[in-house]
């Protein structure tokens, strides 16, 4: 996924490097819920907090998508099929806040969750 992978970088930079607004234990981060994944994604664009939900779904989506080539490998059947380089992270933001949109009563639902059911509905494995 070299269009998602291209840009970790910058925002694992950027998110280093920004200090305003950052939770400063392990705990404040785990467990992130659609409330605060939606908080996040519909920031202006070039806040810190855009660029948490930049960096949280390309941790989710590239762990997804290691994820389908090891059921891959094994021989067993994936659920979610993201196309390989073909996926801009733009694209992956708008699919989850679209998401959120359509189902704002499943907002408190681990981001987790709602990461993977979109990506399902968006990227099923045919």
């Amino acid at each position: 996924m070299k269009l998602v992978s291209g840009a970790a970088a910058a925002l694992l930079l950027a998110c280093a490097a920004s200090s305003a607004g950052a939770k400063s234990t392990v705990d404040d981060w785990a467990y992130l819920d659609g409330n605060q994944l939606y908080a996040y994604c519909t920031a202006p664009e070039e806040s810190p907090d855009f660029y948490l939900c930049g960096g949280y779904l390309l941790g989710a989506v590239d762990t997804m998508s290691e994820f389908q080539q090891a059921t891959k490998r094994m021989g067993m059947p994936s659920t979610v099929c993201i196309p390989a380089n073909q996926v801009a992270l733009g694209r992956l933001i708008d699919l989850t806040v679209a998401q959120m949109n359509a189902h704002p009563d499943k907002r408190s639902y681990p981001a987790a969750d709602i990461v993977l059911v979109t990506m399902q509905e968006n990227y099923p494995c045919r």
